[in-house]
C-alpha cells in the first residue's frame, strides 16, 4: 500500500515538474509578447476582436 502511494506522489511531482518546465520555456519563447499570459490577448466571446455583440455572443447567453 505504501508503495502505491509513493508511486502516485512521485507521478504527481513529475507532472508538476513537466508543467513548470513548459511554463518556463513559454516565458523564454514569448519574449516579444508584452503580457506573458498565453491567453491574455484573447478577448471577446470566441477570441474575436469584435467591439459589439455578435451572433456568437447571442448563442452563449442562453
Amino acid at each position: 500500500m505504501f508503495e502505491q502511494i509513493l508511486k502516485a506522489a512521485i507521478g504527481m511531482i513529475c507532472v508538476m515538474g513537466v508543467w513548470l518546465l513548459v511554463q518556463s520555456l513559454w516565458r523564454l519563447l514569448s519574449g516579444a509578447m508584452p503580457n506573458q499570459d498565453a491567453l491574455g490577448g484573447r478577448v471577446g466571446c470566441h477570441s474575436c476582436d469584435c467591439k459589439t455583440p455578435c451572433e456568437n455572443s447571442k448563442t452563449n447567453a442562453q
